[in-house]
């Protein structure tokens, strides 16, 4: 309805009324620039991250969802993944986030062994 990005729009209109925070442009703009800080909306930083250090890598069609799981990092304490790409964006992300969040791990892709064998391997 206000066309705002619908995981966005669920975690902040708990908190704030959408309609009204983007009743005045001026007033948007000034709030993000000056008044919201990286350590306030650490989701947001890890998605602008995230997709940031995509762009120097290899775009795959699954850029966009990894860059929407990212955003829950911060409810984590190690994230397991076989996307050795993805590992290594999450690692650039979490040497310079200014709050903690999840320690990525890479996790073995071969199917040969089984995966309970694999998670052990990592934790």
């Amino acid at each position: 309805m206000t066309r705002q990005d619908t995981t966005f729009a669920d975690w902040v209109g708990a908190y704030v009324d959408l309609r009204r925070l983007g009743s005045s442009r001026a007033d948007f703009t000034r709030f993000w620039l000056y008044d919201a800080s990286a350590e306030a909306v650490p989701r947001n930083w890890i998605r602008w991250a995230v997709r940031h250090i995509q762009t120097t890598q290899k775009i795959s069609g699954g850029n966009p969802a990894d860059e929407q799981h990212s955003s829950y990092l911060v409810d984590a304490d190690i994230f397991l993944s076989a996307d050795s790409r993805y590992v290594s964006t999450l690692k650039i992300v979490r040497d310079d986030a200014p709050f903690a969040m999840a320690e990525p791990r890479l996790v073995s892709g071969d199917r040969c062994v089984p995966i309970l064998d694999r998670l052990a391997a990592v934790l």
